[in-house]
């Protein structure tokens, strides 16, 4: 039995590329829980080399845009599809790893994905803030029983 979801994403990712720019911003105007469907396709769009590095910019705005978590992460690693090439996007999406708060394990591994993508982009924003959040006290990665109410031990 096929997953919706994934027969949906499939359905999105044969689509023109400008058509799925098209939607994420009518969903994030309209429909901002949905948005993340499209975010994820414009990740397996750019991870199969389908958006032009001259998008960069575009999907940049998109990121700036991102109306939660799931979308930030997909926009980023669609961003890490390219690389160094991307590395004008590295201050927004350092920027938007700011805003995150981890308070469960979906949040941390948002977070985690968000970073290893801003590692792929590199460049002086990604520095700042690795400095920022190993400086950080507490870390918002930590375990706090007050915050966080994952499963994920400290030492994870």
């Amino acid at each position: 039995m096929t997953d919706p979801l994934d027969a949906l994403i499939q359905e999105l990712i044969e689509q023109p590329v400008e058509d799925v720019f098209r939607l994420y911003l009518s969903l994030v105007q309209q429909d901002r829980d949905r948005a993340q469907f499209a975010a994820l396709a414009l990740r397996d769009l750019a991870r199969a080399g389908r958006i032009e590095a001259r998008l960069v910019p575009l999907l940049d705005a998109c990121l700036y845009e991102a109306p939660d978590g799931p979308s930030v992460v997909h926009l980023a690693k669609a961003l890490a599809a390219f690389g160094r090439a991307a590395a004008s996007a590295a201050s927004s999406l350092a920027d938007r790893i700011r805003e995150l708060h981890v308070t469960n394990d979906t949040d941390y591994w948002i977070l985690d994905g968000a970073l290893w993508s801003l590692a792929y982009l590199g460049g002086d924003a990604a520095r700042r803030l690795l400095d920022e959040l190993d400086a950080e006290q507490p870390s918002r990665a930590g375990r706090s029983q007050s915050v966080y109410q994952g499963r994920m031990t400290r030492e994870a």
